[in-house]
């Protein structure tokens, strides 16, 4: 079972990485057929939802406790960034991203929780 989750939770931290580039191109003019309002709901992307469907069997981890939150709060602040470009505000977006905004520092704290995780379930 850890090999599994081990891979699932490797693959959730490059798709998540992978929103920095997505929301940096769309801050910069970029079309990227994101959707309108999917982006907020942690349950929306597939590790969402795994963790949502298994968060009896895993909730009481404090491994799991980090991640789901943090991963709430990451579709929170991508959902928060994509209004902000849709109204005009791309050039802001971009200087959270790069530097020390919220959409990065969130960003920063999953991909470290669900690298924490997996170190621990590695050993």
């Amino acid at each position: 079972m850890n090999e599994d989750l081990i891979v699932r939770i490797d693959k959730a931290a490059v798709s998540h990485a992978y929103w920095r580039t997505r929301l940096l191109d769309a801050s910069r003019g970029k079309t990227l057929g994101l959707g309108s309002s999917g982006e907020a709901d942690g349950c929306s992307c597939e590790f969402g939802r795994w963790m949502d469907s298994n968060r009896s069997l895993l909730g009481d981890h404090p491994e799991f406790q980090d991640v789901y939150s943090g991963h709430e709060l990451f579709h929170m602040d991508v959902a928060e960034s994509l209004d902000s470009i849709r109204k005009g505000c791309g050039r802001k977006v971009e200087r959270e991203i790069l530097f020390d905004g919220a959409f990065r520092r969130n960003a920063n704290r999953l991909i470290h929780e669900l690298v924490r995780w997996r170190d621990r379930l590695a050993r």
